[in-house]
């Protein structure tokens, strides 16, 4: 008596259909996601065909039925790839695993910013990223740096220079915002180097959003204020005269710099958290002042 071995047929459709498709996929230049996403049901279909046909050919003779396991399973394990395809692709890890494999790590060059002070008689400068800032003679603010990131094709991560900072002038003032880098999940993290020039003789005021700051000053002729800082590093040309004034500070460095440290309450109750320091230094005749509120490390580099 004949047996009918249901999975056979459609594991040979099956092979056959797919090796067709991977070599169509070769001469068109597709890839196999691409490949997989729109053949896998198929599978499905020619194995329900050839149990429909079984049935209908078959019902009134006692030929008895037999599954091929072994059909089956390979049947099975490409339609459970393709399953898996598709529900990555429905929530768009395919997409972000396929530019993955894809793409690169590139560091390329920010556009460069520029913006005039004519008129302006304080800069309000905002970062949430970790920031460089130095001293220049114009007048104008000027930043510019560099990203690395993941590169899917030639187009840049930011077109203008309005993607990674803005500004704002509202009577004397002018506002800076440094903007936070992109975050996109599953994918590399992005990292973000930028220096911000601003002129040496302009009040300024930085809120550092708990940053770390880098300031060089060539030379500083006006009063500034830091802010909200996870750590500064000041680096003070010989020409400078200034007096560094720090209240509420974790640490600074202390083996260059001869800090003036008001020491701690030893009076408070030793269940209270004491107060942080206070802490002061002058370069040249401290004319001008630098003020840092709120830091949790300042490290001062004075050049000879």
């Amino acid at each position: 008596m004949r047996t009918w071995r249901v999975g056979t047929i459609s594991m040979g459709i099956a092979l056959l259909g797919l090796g067709i498709c991977l070599l169509l996929s070769r001469m068109e230049k597709n890839d196999l996601v691409t490949v997989m996403k729109g053949w896998w049901p198929i599978i499905f279909i020619i194995l329900g065909i050839e149990i429909l046909v079984y049935v209908v050919l078959h019902r009134k003779s006692n030929s008895p039925i037999k599954y091929d396991l072994f059909s089956i399973f390979i049947v099975g394990m490409i339609g459970f790839v393709g399953v898996m395809i598709l529900s990555l692709h429905s929530v768009g890890l395919l997409d972000k695993m396929e530019q993955f494999v894809f793409s690169n790590i590139r560091t390329v060059d920010l556009p460069t910013f520029s913006e005039s002070v004519d008129d302006v008689e304080r800069i309000v400068l905002e970062t949430k990223e970790p920031l460089k800032i130095e001293t220049t003679e114009e007048e104008k603010v000027v930043a510019f740096g560099t990203i690395r990131t993941v590169i899917n094709d030639d187009s840049p991560i930011f077109q203008t220079a309005n993607d990674y900072i803005q500004s704002k002038k509202i009577g004397d003032t002018l506002y800076v915002t440094v903007k936070e880098k992109p975050i996109i999940r599953y994918e590399y993290e992005n990292q973000m180097d930028v220096t911000v020039f601003v002129p040496y003789d302009v009040p300024l005021e930085v809120n550092g959003n708990y940053q770390e700051i880098t300031l060089r000053t060539r030379m500083m002729m006006s009063n500034w204020q830091f802010d909200q800082l996870s750590e500064l590093n000041v680096v003070l040309s010989q020409n400078n005269d200034v007096t560094i004034i720090a209240e509420k500070v974790d640490r600074v460095n202390s083996e260059s710099i001869s800090w003036e440290i008001e020491p701690y309450d030893k009076d408070a109750p030793s269940d209270v958290d004491r107060p942080m320091k206070n802490v002061s230094y002058k370069s040249g005749k401290g004319t001008y002042h630098l003020f840092i509120n709120d830091a949790e490390s300042v490290e001062v580099v004075e050049q000879k």
